[in-house]
């Protein structure tokens, strides 16, 4: 029953048709937990049902050759000690003595658990509930009310409603509440809106020879935009250019060459790697991972990015870890910040476009900080999936974006090499290259810029929502 179990959480992770799986998991772990007895069995059985849970969701990691095997086991090594932790703690210790208040509390520590993988240096969100139902936007339309968590409250409430059937314990009418959020969501989906739109332009790369990225992707453009082009955004890493020659480069004017003969009112957006030498050969090069603006004019502003890729492209904990030769040996290369003179925000025809690379699109309360900084009617993806060649990686990508898209009401272009390139609107609607493909995709995005309830009032109104549902839970054991 413990590995029924353990794949009942999983497959929802692995497979968007069976999506609705995640709607009674977590009645399933309850109603066997009642059943058990003994608490050794209660502990082998919580075991193995995290231990697969973790090692099938984020299996995926091992895929990733930028990232070494131990230090992949590493982090689904501490996800499985956090969750034991929190499934022991509560089963064990707080469930035999709370009966009335059992789910409500299940469902509070569990969205603290969530939260706690956005917010420690070892940053990975893709444990979420909320997540698995990125791929069906239909369903979610209100994430711009509560956010990617709020989605984990909802299942934790329907999940509610069938322990309470597996239990044969009565199911009042109030109880047809959860039904709300996926009736709202469709009247969000119809619901038309007055939105000026922007021809935007997302480039796809295959990866046939890395040092020639740039080449091919001049030549995609030079066949594929035209006088009507508003906005292109290119791969991460599209240039690997010396800190000495930035900004001034002979790259940034044959784009702009580019731009005035083919697209005049079109801005451009694409990745930038500078490497800064190091005359110590003890020390490895400053690496600075940038999106950079051009238009007509040529090159305009740069962003660093800010959130790194834990053992990928950083050392968490450095000042622990740091000093462990093997781990400093596996991360392959040091990404600096230079905040000196970079933007939040690139800017076009009075609105702003933010400019995510890669890893920064999975984490919704970081990005909710820039909407206080000013409003945003794009939000760009610089990314480069070569190192993932995975298709569960793209599932997952892929359902964060149209997520972010939901959750703060913005359209999404994602660009990339050796993946899929995306045009997410601000309802999750979608237009997608092909596969590791050398291609254009071309759309018409709506620009509405605003602030969503989330955009305003972050993880505060999951909190606020929690307690409104008080009454839902407390008649759990009622005959």
């Amino acid at each position: 029953m413990s590995l029924i179990n353990g794949l009942l959480f999983s497959l929802p992770f692995l497979v968007d048709k069976l999506f609705f799986i995640v709607f009674f998991s977590t009645a399933f772990l309850f109603y066997n937990q009642e059943r058990i007895l003994k608490i050794w069995h209660k502990v082998i059985y919580l075991t193995i049902c995290a231990c697969l849970w973790q090692f099938i969701t984020l299996g995926w990691f091992y895929s990733d050759s930028s990232v070494e095997f131990w230090n992949v086991s590493l982090v689904i090594l501490l996800s499985i000690t956090v969750l034991l932790l929190l499934l022991l703690t509560f089963f064990l210790i707080i469930k035999p003595y709370i009966a009335r208040w059992n789910f409500f509390l299940f469902a509070v520590l569990w969205i603290g658990y969530e939260l706690f993988w956005t917010t420690w240096e070892i940053r990975y969100p893709m444990m979420s509930f909320g997540i698995i139902l990125g791929n069906t936007p239909s369903l979610i339309q209100w994430y711009s009310v509560t956010g990617v968590m709020g989605g984990s409250l909802w299942i934790m409430l329907i999940n509610f409603v069938v322990l309470r059937l597996l239990k044969k314990q009565p199911v009042h009418f109030w109880h047809a509440i959860v039904l709300a959020p996926s009736i709202v969501s469709l009247w969000m989906l119809f619901e038309k809106t007055n939105e000026n739109g922007i021809n935007t332009v997302s480039v796809n790369c295959k990866l046939d020879d890395e040092k020639n990225i740039t080449e091919q992707i001049m030549q995609l453009l030079e066949n594929g935009i035209d006088k009507s082009t508003d906005l292109i955004v290119c791969p991460e890493g599209m240039l690997n250019l010396p800190t000495s020659s930035f900004p001034v480069n002979s790259y940034f004017s044959r784009i702009k060459r580019l731009l005035l003969s083919k697209a005049p009112r079109a801005t451009i957006i694409y990745g930038c790697k500078m490497e800064e030498s190091i005359s110590s050969p003890l020390k490895k090069h400053n690496v600075y991972n940038l999106a950079v603006q051009c238009d007509t004019s040529g090159f305009i502003r740069y962003r660093n990015k800010r959130i790194l890729v834990p053992f990928g492209e950083c050392i968490p904990y450095e000042k622990y870890l740091g000093g462990i030769s093997a781990i400093k040996a596996a991360v392959p290369e040091v990404i600096t910040f230079n905040y000196d003179h970079d933007q939040l925000f690139f800017v076009y025809n009075r609105f702003n476009v933010l400019p995510l690379i890669c890893y920064e699109l999975y984490f919704s309360n970081e990005i909710r900080k820039y909407y206080k900084e000013g409003s945003i009617g794009v939000i760009s993806c610089l990314s480069n999936d070569y190192a993932i060649p995975n298709d569960l990686y793209y599932t997952q990508f892929m359902r964060m974006a149209k997520i972010q898209a939901l959750t703060f009401k913005t359209p999404i272009v994602k660009s990339t090499i050796h993946g899929r390139s995306h045009i997410i609107d601000s309802k999750g609607r979608t237009l997608s290259s092909d596969y590791n493909s050398t291609e254009l995709t071309k759309g018409k995005i709506a620009i509405n810029p605003k602030q969503t309830i989330y955009a305003k009032y972050g993880h505060l109104s999951i909190f606020i929502l929690l307690l409104m549902f008080i009454p839902f839970f407390i008649k759990i054991n009622d005959k």
